[in-house]
């Protein structure tokens, strides 16, 4: 069977889909983040719910992560991870090795926004711009059919993590 395997990191959870040729979801899990967001306890047990999933379904074609903050995709670092506080985190390669195959990160919401116009509500449009509301607000934009990224992901983004 071939499939994907997406992950939606925040702040509160860590959600999980896989997901058909047609973009049609076939499996979905949910876990908590990990208390006080943890770095290796979060990737541990992200590795653990994927790894149940290719023991169900066979190996995925791909697996991609979204995950909020500021966001270098090409190195797959988590350079200020947002209301999860990690800073310089190589989260693509330390999850990708857990797992044995190669792991793509982008922002969560820039993920959203492509989702949702690739398979989603925006699929009729060239041009969308989408909101992400959760324990942090995020944003992403496609414009004229392509992600507006900007300098390390972060062009749309608008949400800032509060203060204590």
């Amino acid at each position: 069977m071939s499939y994907r395997i997406g992950i939606d990191l925040g702040g509160t959870f860590v959600k999980f889909g896989a997901v058909g040729e047609n973009g049609n979801i076939l499996k979905k899990d949910k876990i908590s983040t990990p208390a006080d967001c943890d770095y290796g306890t979060t990737v541990s047990a992200i590795a653990e719910v994927i790894k149940g999933m290719i023991a169900d379904m066979g190996m995925p074609e791909s697996v991609g992560t979204g995950c909020p903050g500021v966001i270098d995709g090409e190195h797959g670092m988590v350079v200020t991870g947002g209301n999860l506080g990690w800073e310089n985190k190589p989260l693509a390669s330390d999850l990708g090795g857990r797992l044995g195959i190669p792991v793509t990160l982008c922002n969560d919401a820039n993920a959203a926004a492509y989702g949702e116009y690739a398979c989603g509500a925006g699929k009729e449009y060239k041009s969308i711009v989408l909101i992400t509301l959760g324990t942090g607000v995020g944003s992403g934009i496609i414009f004229g059919g392509k992600l507006f990224t900007g300098e390390l992901g972060a062009g749309a983004e608008l949400g800032r993590r509060a203060r204590a």
